[in-house]
């Protein structure tokens, strides 16, 4: 990354060197400011302990060596030295202590501040002012037990705070909670709880949209069907049981009556789990809403569709108001249904080519119910509607959309294509090694499994299905 300002930093542990902006020029730096601790130190402990430590001799005029140190061998005029002998990189983290640990002295994030309240931030040159900060071993002397991950963000820090010449925001007090539906509400919770996901024993498996947290459990496939459910139960539980320790820790708390869990299965009768957070026993859903969208145990899109056309519904009638009252307003009935009726039918765009037949008419139907009813064509055929009238079908909006979406796809998410490659390569693979007896000369005699048939004959994924709607034309057909 590279900043304004120069600035060389030099770790204890490994003598690091990092080169921001405008540090590696042939023309020659004007100031250098260095800070840092006995390294190079050139007489300010000297000063601070009233000329009495470091001992002189056997050390050289106040430095903690028997001769010149590197700052004096600069031949840079403007120097400015704040390092301190002992010094750690913040004595807010270690405190740095000299002669003999009785005299305190300012660590690198205090020597900063020192250099900013004596110079005014405004007229500090950054391509011709070279900051320099070489510490960091005093902080493991004063406090071994100290990880090294922490020294190393010290540092970051407090080169951060250079760049921004020490401007940095005014703190806010919240005492309390955030307005409902601001912005900053959302932000807070985020940042604070960023790590939330770390808790679960498979944190890929779950997500969280501001406060919402979803969290999805799939059992072993090679188990027989009540060990994955004795498996998957004692798995949710305990990780529960974590995130009730995170709640408590953070002082979070998580509503339990709000708190569902829905089992997806393919089964008549859908098992029952006994899931518990803080000893209260989760409600077991039939469907839930997560994100705008209502799934049902059999993961069937049937509740958005219901949901969204009862909206629709609900909106229609609005627009037969308008229509009763201004027949020829074409232009206010076009703009109510962009507003308010279109919004629904175009949350269903992406699940679209996933319905049924029955489903996908309903749709239709009730769009050129709306189309209807703005042109004022109660009488009109379909075929008519859209190919005298020339007024485009759902489905081509929808292809519309939907094109535009994966060449965005193809463009910015290829983490995706590579995805859905790497599962047709897959299936390619067992129907070669399953299907061909060539290949496999002793093959088993009898029934085939029933999963591995399912696996390779009806393996139609998400993408398939989108791909062949959006460049697969049909020719409306008459309801």
């Amino acid at each position: 990354m590279l900043y304004c300002i120069s600035c060389f930093i030099f770790g204890f542990f490994l003598p690091a060197l990092v080169a921001y902006d405008n540090c590696i020029q042939q023309s020659r730096f004007e100031n250098i400011i260095i800070f840092g601790d006995s390294n190079s130190d050139t007489g300010n402990v000297f000063k601070l302990s009233n000329y009495t430590w470091p001992l002189s001799p056997p050390y050289y005029d106040g430095r903690f060596c028997n001769d010149r140190n590197w700052v004096d061998q600069l031949q840079v005029s403007g120097i400015k030295n704040y390092a301190y002998g002992s010094a750690t990189t913040d004595n807010d983290q270690v405190q740095g202590y000299t002669k003999f640990n009785i005299l305190l002295v300012p660590g690198v994030n205090q020597q900063i501040d020192k250099y900013f309240n004596e110079y005014n931030s405004n007229i500090i040159s950054s391509q011709k002012t070279l900051h320099i900060i070489w510490a960091g071993g005093n902080n493991v002397i004063f406090n071994p037990a100290l990880p090294i991950p922490d020294i190393v963000n010290n540092l970051t820090n407090l080169v951060t705070k250079l760049y921004l010449n020490g401007q940095i925001s005014e703190e806010i007090s919240v005492k309390r909670g955030a307005p409902q539906g601001s912005v900053f509400g959302a932000i807070a919770y985020i940042v604070a709880h960023h790590d939330l996901q770390q808790v679960f024993q498979n944190p890929e498996n779950n997500h969280l949209y501001v406060d919402d947290l979803g969290s999805v459990y799939i059992p072993s496939l090679y188990e027989e069907y009540k060990d994955q459910l004795t498996e998957i139960q004692k798995r949710i539980n305990k990780d529960l049981i974590k995130l009730h320790d995170y709640a408590v820790e953070w002082h979070q708390p998580v509503n339990s009556k709000k708190t569902e869990y829905v089992v997806f299965d393919r089964v008549v009768k859908s098992p029952k789990l006994k899931i518990y957070y803080n000893g209260n026993q989760l409600e077991q859903k039939k469907n839930f809403k997560y994100l705008g969208y209502r799934l049902d145990s059999k993961l069937s899109f049937n509740c958005v569709v219901v949901d969204h056309l009862q909206k629709c519904r609900q909106t229609y009638t609005i627009l037969k108001y308008i229509h009763n009252r201004f027949p020829s307003f074409f232009k206010l009935k076009q703009r109510f249904f962009n507003t308010y009726v279109w919004p629904h039918l175009h949350a269903m765009s992406s699940i679209y080519c996933l319905l049924s037949k029955t489903q996908r008419d309903k749709i239709n139907g009730f769009y050129r119910r709306c189309l209807r009813i703005i042109y004022h064509l109660f009488q009109c055929s379909t075929n008519d509607l859209h190919g005298v009238f020339q007024l485009p079908t759902l489905e081509e909006k929808y292809r519309k959309t939907l094109t535009k979406r994966l060449s965005n796809i193809e463009r910015y998410e290829q983490e995706l294509i590579q995805c859905y490659l790497m599962h047709k390569n897959i299936i390619n693979t067992t129907r070669h090694h399953y299907r061909e007896k060539a290949i496999i000369q002793a093959m088993p005699i009898g029934r085939p499994s029933t999963r591995m048939l399912n696996f390779y004959n009806k393996s139609t994924t998400y993408f398939d299905k989108l791909i062949n709607f959006c460049y697969t034309h049909h020719t409306p057909e008459e309801p």
